[in-house]
């Protein structure tokens, strides 16, 4: 399967046989939310384990639940750094956003199958650190592969030295995005 040709196929008018980004972004989303929830519940799985949870722990259980909200603000961030850096001037930015919402549903679906592997089949604690890692890789892994197949489609120069201060880029802000928003959140709230 080639990933770039779906995006560019879409961009380029022939929608029909494709589901809308948005709804194709909260289906997703709502079905890895469920079926994460029926694992996590079904195991009596523990979220934190602290006598005293202290900023970081309670941001940590904030992100762990309200994971999508925290996702949203990464995929316009994302789409922004992806449309300076690689898509102009051949996109405009809701093009990439379009995409970049395609990329989060596309996330959530590879979130499912994980838990569903890790979680149902092979009872792993699928709330635990490792898991998280396991799945920020795959997802890197899978962006990197789609933006690749994409741009080159494209005909972008100097794809690997764009692609790769991109994925840098997004890589870093968004774990900053993840590691902060949340603590700040929570000391808003307090």
């Amino acid at each position: 399967m080639r990933p770039g040709k779906i995006l560019l196929d879409y961009l380029q008018g022939k929608r029909k046989k494709y589901q809308k980004p948005i709804s194709y972004f909260l289906i997703w989303t709502g079905i890895y939310i469920l079926v994460h929830n029926m694992i996590a519940n079904h195991y009596h799985l523990s979220e934190l384990n602290f006598v005293q949870p202290g900023l970081r722990e309670h941001a940590s259980l904030l992100l762990r639940r309200h994971f999508t909200l925290f996702l949203i603000p990464i995929i316009f961030g994302a789409s922004l750094l992806i449309y300076y850096i690689l898509a102009k001037p051949k996109f405009n930015y809701i093009e990439i956003l379009t995409l970049s919402v395609y990329g989060g549903g596309t996330y959530f679906m590879m979130l499912f199958v994980s838990d569903i592997l890790l979680g149902a089949i092979f009872k792993v604690n699928i709330l635990s650190t490792g898991v998280f890692l396991w799945q920020a890789i795959l997802s890197a892994l899978y962006n990197f592969w789609n933006s690749f197949d994409f741009f080159k489609r494209v005909h972008v120069r100097f794809l690997w030295l764009r692609l790769i201060s991109v994925a840098v880029l997004v890589a870093i802000i968004g774990w900053a995005m993840l590691e902060y928003l949340p603590m700040a959140w929570v000391s808003l709230v307090k």
